[in-house]
């Protein structure tokens, strides 16, 4: 039975550790690029990704607008941070629970709840990215950018729930 997007485990952090489990991640080398976490868990390893997510989004931003790319800029870098961090998330489970020797119940349990830790990082994320929008006095010239719109915010949260849900689906496919 494969991991969906609406499964969500209630359990508490404590309980789940990586390292409790067998799933340290001390040292993971993701994309070339080796990621030591401060600590052992988790949950501070996504933190670590989510925090980088958030420079890279006001980066490219910045670039996007230095280049007189504004069209769009929102949606354009709030897509691809969470596209990165969704990649480099899904290398992280993968290397915690390929290198685990837990039972295969114990690992489908903390699946599921870095599902859920990833999901709470993804929604952290878009929130960073509207407050960001909404306090940049360079956006400010660029009032869909600045404030999007009802409808513009719409579809950029239906891509992100898309890419979301392509995400959870590939996560199966790779580990079920």
């Amino acid at each position: 039975m494969g991991i969906t997007s609406n499964q969500h485990a209630s359990l508490p952090a404590s309980d789940l550790s990586a390292n409790s489990l067998g799933l340290g991640v001390q040292s993971l080398d993701v994309q070339g690029v080796v990621l030591i976490a401060k600590s052992n868990t988790f949950c501070e390893a996504i933190t670590d990704i989510t925090l980088e997510q958030q420079r890279d989004y006001q980066i490219s931003l910045n670039d996007d607008l230095a280049h007189q790319n504004a069209s769009e800029v929102f949606a354009r870098n709030l897509v691809r941070a969470v596209e990165e961090m969704l990649n480099r998330s899904s290398q992280m489970v993968e290397r915690c629970l390929s290198t685990s020797s837990k039972p295969a119940t114990e690992q489908m349990r903390w699946l599921r709840w870095s599902i859920e830790q990833i999901g709470l990082q993804k929604d952290i994320l878009v929130d960073f990215a509207l407050r960001f929008n909404r306090s940049s006095s360079a956006l400010a010239n660029f009032p869909k950018e600045h404030y999007p719109s009802g409808a513009y915010l719409a579809r950029v949260l239906s891509n992100l729930d898309s890419l979301w849900n392509d995400w959870c689906a590939q996560l199966n496919r790779k580990l079920v």
